[in-house]
């Protein structure tokens, strides 16, 4: 392509006030400003994905409301309407557990925990929106789950993976749209184009696999630390930060416990050679 691509991905903690959005939005318009068009990929509010595993579990009405008070504050706090989601998001959370409550229904518990992402970027673009030209895109489209039958059928929809690789549909499609494009992480679909989700580290697995699809040179996780350490520096005072890293340095310090990048977002990278650049936001 042509065009160059900036694709940002944040997480929870990165999404969760104003302060956050006000960082992201000045990050973006530098993006633009440097002639880049953005894709940005968000994660659930912080909490809201452990809150939503708990009205699986519990489907009680007022859980469903807290849930829901939390990302109605965030929309004050913005300064932005609830008038395009609240109702829509109470309705299907609502749908989920009355399938729920029918039996364990893991394609339910699949919409109900991808709602936190359809949320965070609902109220995202429509704050981004007041200050660049944004579009919000469903994902699910354009990130398809390979077919696993031997895995168990929660982990095929709750753990579920997505071949590496450039797709020029989504470039197509990415660029007919506006500057900036907001979508979510962590949810994809399988062949039948039911949600399902991409386990622990989606979100950032999400963005290094839509960073390949455009063909863009990297991806940038924003996070709340500098990024990968010779050890823990919560432990060892002394520890480095590491400047560089071969893929498979980071996949091996990653099975050691390093939790800064997950294994499945460098794997994704290096199908593509997609740089992974750690941000401190």
């Amino acid at each position: 392509m042509s065009q160059n691509w900036a694709v940002l991905k944040f997480g929870g903690t990165s999404v969760a006030g104003k302060p956050q959005w006000e960082t992201i939005r000045e990050l973006l318009q530098q993006k633009v400003a440097e002639g880049n068009r953005v894709l940005l990929v968000c994660s659930a509010i912080s909490g809201i994905t452990s809150r939503l595993s708990e009205l699986a579990e519990h489907p009680v009405e007022s859980f469903l409301d807290a849930i829901l008070a939390t990302h109605v504050k965030l929309a004050i706090e913005l300064d932005v309407s609830t008038d395009s989601w609240l109702e829509i998001a109470r309705q299907r959370m609502q749908n989920c557990l009355s399938r729920l409550q029918q039996g364990d229904d893991h394609a339910a518990r699949a919409d109900l925990l991808a709602t936190g992402e359809w949320l965070s970027t609902q109220i995202g673009a429509s704050f981004l929106s007041q200050f660049l030209p944004v579009d919000w895109l469903d994902i699910r489209k354009y990130l398809i789950a390979r077919e696993e039958p031997e895995l168990s059928p929660a982990r095929q929809w709750l753990s579920a993976s997505c071949v590496a690789g450039v797709d020029q549909n989504f470039q197509q499609t990415c660029s007919a749209l506006k500057q900036v494009v907001i979508t979510q992480g962590y949810i994809a679909a399988n062949a039948a184009g039911c949600t399902v989700l991409l386990g622990r580290g989606g979100s950032d697995t999400s963005a290094a696999l839509l960073a390949g699809r455009l063909g863009a040179e990297s991806v940038e996780i924003w996070t709340d630390v500098p990024g990968l350490f010779s050890a823990d520096p919560r432990l060892i005072p002394q520890a480095r930060l590491l400047e560089e890293l071969e893929y498979s340095e980071a996949l091996e310090m990653a099975a050691s416990g390093a939790k800064v990048v997950h294994p499945s977002c460098i794997r994704a990278a290096a199908e593509t050679g997609t740089i992974i650049i750690i941000r401190d936001t």
